[in-house]
């Protein structure tokens, strides 16, 4: 396999981003829509912790 330069770059961010992930990381992840958002809550491991949609309206933003 050819490593490009921008190959070199790409492996670099990705070791550095996973350094700076601890145990305690949370990492939750929102795709927003028109009618639901849905939410994915997950550890430094990237193991799913939890999911669910919400719809949008003010009491589907409360904090569960």
């Amino acid at each position: 396999m050819h490593v490009t330069v921008g190959l070199r770059r790409r492996i670099a961010r990705q070791t550095q981003h996973r350094a700076e992930l601890t145990p305690e990381t949370l990492i939750v992840a929102l795709d927003l829509g028109k009618r639901q958002h849905a939410v994915w809550v997950t550890d430094s491991t990237r193991v799913p912790l939890g999911t669910w949609m919400m719809p949008v309206t003010p009491q589907g933003l409360r904090v569960r």
